[in-house]
């Protein structure tokens, strides 16, 4: 995890419990979310805030951002250790989040939305989930992106996650919301590619 060795490039957001978060941010760390364990922000209104959402979370986010048109290749080991079936209605494991654009005056552009790639369950299915959107201001979170041969998603896997596993996942892909632009995206999840895309993909933000 080569973003999270200083501490000022990088943000944990979880509920500051003993579990939240163990382990070597730079090496090797465990996140756990347990019912309850909600983030509080610092910043944004009441309603917005994961109580308010009813949203646990324990993550750790780098302030690195992605540019539009450029390639970016990353990839990481993950596991998700044995225990009771996932029933969550939404469960992210990694995303690529989307910068929510301020305008002079201080305020927001954007309005809360879905980030533009995420690695998901759902169920006890591992999902790619994609999203674009070309307009500069994106106020909801527009449709997946669906994916050749999947019906609502980019990828969704056919069997369940071997759990208590390491798992190996490698993302090149370039990030381009015009319809006519250059995005791209290649995955590869333990040796074989799950998704190879063309097409638009990411929002329209200023960085």
């Amino acid at each position: 995890m080569p973003f999270f060795t200083d501490p000022d490039t990088y943000l944990l957001k979880n509920a500051g419990n003993d579990w939240s978060q163990t382990g070597n941010l730079a090496t090797e760390a465990r996140f756990e979310v347990r019912g309850n364990d909600y983030y509080e922000s610092p910043f944004g209104a009441d309603e917005n805030k994961d109580f308010a959402l009813g949203k646990n979370r324990s993550e750790v986010g780098s302030y690195a951002s992605m540019q539009n048109g450029r390639e970016f290749n990353l990839s990481f080991d993950f596991m998700v250790e044995e225990g009771a079936a996932n029933t969550a209605e939404w469960l992210v494991l990694a995303q690529l989040h989307q910068t929510e654009d301020i305008a002079a005056d201080g305020t927001p552009i954007d309005g809360i939305a879905s980030p533009p790639l995420a690695l998901m369950m759902r169920g006890e299915r591992l999902e790619i989930a994609a999203r674009t959107d070309p307009d500069a201001a994106t106020l909801v979170t527009p449709p997946n992106l669906v994916g050749p041969g999947m019906r609502d998603t980019m990828w969704l896997d056919d069997t369940a996650l071997v759990r208590g596993v390491w798992h190996t996942i490698s993302f090149e892909m370039v990030f381009d919301a015009d319809v006519s632009g250059e995005g791209r995206l290649d995955i590869i999840l333990d040796g074989t590619r799950i998704v190879s895309y063309d097409g638009p993909i990411g929002y329209n933000d200023i960085v």
